[in-house]
């Protein structure tokens, strides 16, 4: 699966901020890291969401981070995913982009 992200405007607020409902899938990690920048908002107030859909990998659990974007600071969101092997140890360590092919993250964003 290919990175894909799908963007929807939900309401606008009364103070005029926008209401984006965002779709991330099939996400693309380098050092477990993805930077996404939206299209529809031009700056970010907060958000709200998590994953809808996991991977499952065998033996293996996932975290998943979702903060400001270091990179965009006014309109991007960064998602930080570690993965841990069950069966051993203080294990974390970065998820790789094939660890989490199947994985659906859905956010509320708004701002103006």
């Amino acid at each position: 699966m290919a990175y894909k992200k799908v963007e929807a405007l939900v309401d606008t607020t009364y103070d005029g901020k926008k209401l984006v409902e965002v779709t991330l899938s099939g996400i693309d990690l380098t050092a477990g890291v993805k930077e996404v920048t939206l299209d529809k908002i031009g700056s970010i107030t907060g958000y709200v969401g998590g994953v809808t859909t996991n991977s499952n990998v065998a033996d293996t659990t996932f975290a998943y981070d979702i903060a400001d974007s270091t990179v965009n600071r006014n309109n991007g969101i960064k998602i930080t995913v570690k993965k841990m092997q069950i069966s051993a140890v203080n294990t974390w360590g970065n998820a790789a982009t094939g660890d989490i092919a199947s994985t659906v993250i859905s956010l509320l964003v708004w701002g103006i």
